[in-house]
């Protein structure tokens, strides 16, 4: 009711727009901020459509993710790296390569510290998606020196399918 004040309204506003996220009720999300102040609404709802995006792309609906990613005009680098991603694996599956390459060079520059497993992962597979296989072993050798040598499985199975791919039987079966 904004009896606590603006901020503790916007902030249960965007609790139930989250949860409506989560229950796939998109188009709830702008009547939640119809009676908020101008400049209130429109910082909840872009925070919401983060978090509604966030939250078609864990459920593993990316076509609806990625709608909501351009209608909304969302920047992928207001997504957590783990959404990012997510991200970067739907623009890859649907076929925009340059744009998941995009937001994984904005994972790497932003990520302090290891970069995480699949970041990894998604970019040997978009090397791949490229027909790229000297690229997705040069991925391995770099995710193999990340992790000091050791090499998870992951990346052994990423060196197996560019093997394969770049028609190597053999070397993708010792792998």
């Amino acid at each position: 009711t904004g009896e606590l004040g603006r901020r503790a309204a916007r902030s249960a506003r965007l609790a139930l727009a989250s949860r409506d996220a989560a229950e796939g009720k998109l188009g709830d999300l702008g009547g939640r901020f119809a009676d908020l102040p101008m400049e209130d609404a429109l910082q909840t709802r872009e925070r919401a459509d983060v978090i509604g995006v966030a939250e078609l792309l864990r459920q593993g609906n990316e076509i609806a993710a990625l709608g909501m990613l351009t209608e909304r005009k969302v920047e992928a680098r207001s997504l957590a790296p783990a959404d990012q991603l997510l991200l970067a694996r739907a623009l890859r599956k649907v076929g925009l390569l340059d744009q998941s390459r995009r937001v994984l060079a904005g994972i790497a520059a932003t990520t302090t510290g290891r970069l995480p497993d699949g970041y990894y992962e998604e970019t040997g597979a978009l090397a791949l998606a490229h027909d790229d296989a000297p690229g997705a072993l040069d991925v391995v050798e770099q995710w193999r020196a990340a992790r000091g040598g050791n090499a998870p499985a992951g990346a052994i199975a990423l060196k197996a399918r560019a093997r394969a791919a770049r028609g190597d039987a053999r070397g993708a079966t010792e792998a």
